[in-house]
């Protein structure tokens, strides 16, 4: 029977990276705050601790997650001649556009039209989370 022990899954893992480095963002773009940090909604939500969180990695990838659901991951790209919009494709479809209306190092605000049904436009506050951070216990 064939066993990676975790000096081989290191060893592999490492090989794997040093072949295929994650791209990186170009500094100068609005989009490169994204990258630098986990964003937790402070918008209200249908559930009003669940503690959305927003993930964007540079490769084009989105995790979206919170404390009340499954996580999610989706794809965004740039929409074309609006380097400050983001197309986020879910379950291979649009799903919504993100607009970014404000990002520093501490917030990000977002103007996302969804891609379907009455193409709702709302704002999304989000924060930076810079310590650690644990769901709270939700009623049952």
């Amino acid at each position: 029977m064939f066993r990676i022990t975790p000096i081989a899954l290191l060893t592999l893992t490492g090989c794997l990276y040093a072949q295929s480095p994650p791209a990186s963002p170009n500094p100068n773009t609005k989009l490169a705050p994204l990258f630098n940090h986990i964003w937790r909604i402070d918008s209200a939500s249908p559930y009003p601790n669940s503690s959305s969180i927003y993930i964007f990695l540079p490769t084009g990838t989105l995790l979206e997650t919170s404390c009340v659901e499954t996580y999610r991951i989706a794809t965004w790209k740039p929409v074309p001649n609006h380097l400050d919009t983001l197309e986020v494709t879910e379950d291979g479809r649009p799903a919504f556009t993100a607009t970014i209306l404000s990002v520093n190092d501490s917030t990000l605000r977002l103007r996302q039209t969804l891609a379907f049904g009455d193409h709702a436009v709302k704002e999304i506050n989000l924060s930076a989370i810079k310590k650690e951070f644990t769901c709270p216990d939700m009623p049952k």
